[in-house]
């Protein structure tokens, strides 16, 4: 772990080794949580940096010497890039940054609190481009409808399998110029919600493939679901996570149509006992977590039911590599 590097160097350097002396395949890296603009030159001076295929990294405020590094010496074959801001706003990126990162042949992105423009975007998605993505998540202030209309238009977005889109800026606008779009191979899919999300949903034709989804934000009329459940959309799904006003016994039903679902997280201002009996007692539901009003925050019902080896893993354990 380099969280603690310099301070506590664990067992990696105990030993007295140079930093990055027999690193010489590594091709992957996530570096420490509060990283110093000395530390991160320190690390792409080292033999392995231009190899690197995968990076991840939090920076912050102020960190456009970070940027200008990363521009600099950017690894050329950098298949998947992970940048978090530790706050929010950061200073202006450099826009020479994004160009460089344009021209990496990335198959996975993950910006939280980090805003890359929507013309940045469309020029690394663009024919020119070597962006070939499986992977995207944007989780910006400045994330909008037109990231969203980049996205529907572009042929390199077709492959995405896993799509994660928020932002104070990302209303139900966004979400129809988005899924006018075509995306055949999606698997995963978060998206801020919205009344008229579940209508937009149910006539958008890439969701045959869908096994995750995930609406961030209190869910609007719920009547809108049953209509989207009964179009057969969301048949393939095997987990589902969202915020309800209210969990009734009909609702439970809705949810209970579905087939495949094993894995549902449900985080509700009010359950009603007869919801909760029809939830509980739904057989295929392998993982289940219940969070409502009546309950502890710090103590959600999780619960393996039946069988526990069926008991999908967590995020992070391949629960999400399908």
């Amino acid at each position: 772990m380099l969280d603690l590097y310099p301070h506590s160097p664990g067992e990696w350097f105990s030993d007295g080794v140079e930093m990055g002396a027999s690193w010489g395949r590594i091709k992957g890296l996530v570096l420490p949580y509060s990283l110093s603009d000395g530390l991160l030159s320190r690390f792409t001076e080292l033999p392995f940096w231009g190899r690197l295929e995968a990076l991840e990294m939090r920076v912050s405020r102020g960190a456009t010497e970070a940027f200008g590094l990363l521009h600099d010496r950017m690894p050329s074959n950098l298949r998947e890039c992970r940048l978090s801001a530790m706050s929010a706003p950061l200073e202006p990126i450099p826009p020479g940054f994004w160009e460089r990162l344009s021209a990496a042949p990335l198959r996975a992105l993950e910006l939280d609190l980090i805003d890359m423009p929507g013309d940045s975007l469309g020029q690394a998605l663009s024919p020119a481009g070597r962006w070939r993505l499986d992977e995207l998540s944007l989780r910006g202030h400045a994330t909008d409808v037109w990231h969203a209309g980049v996205l529907a238009e572009a042929e390199r977005a077709r492959g995405l399998r896993r799509l994660i889109l928020s932002g104070r800026r990302f209303g139900l606008d966004a979400v129809r110029a988005l899924l006018a779009g075509a995306f055949p191979m999606l698997r995963r899919l978060q998206l801020p919600v919205a009344d008229g999300v579940f209508g937009v949903l149910r006539k958008t034709a890439s969701l045959e493939r869908l096994r995750h989804l995930s609406l961030e934000g209190e869910l609007p009329d719920l009547r809108q679901l049953e209509p989207l459940v009964a179009s057969g959309k969301l048949t393939g799904l095997v987990s589902l996570q969202a915020f309800l006003p209210s969990l009734s016994a009909g609702l439970a039903r809705l949810m209970c149509r579905l087939p495949h679902l094993a894995w549902l997280s449900l985080d509700a201002r009010a359950s009603d006992p007869d919801g909760r009996r029809v939830i509980e007692s739904h057989a295929p539901l392998a993982w289940l977590n219940l969070l409502d009003a009546d309950e502890d925050a710090d103590h959600p019902a999780y619960r393996a039911h039946r069988a526990p080896e069926r008991a999908p893993a967590l995020h992070g354990m391949g629960f999400w590599d399908e």
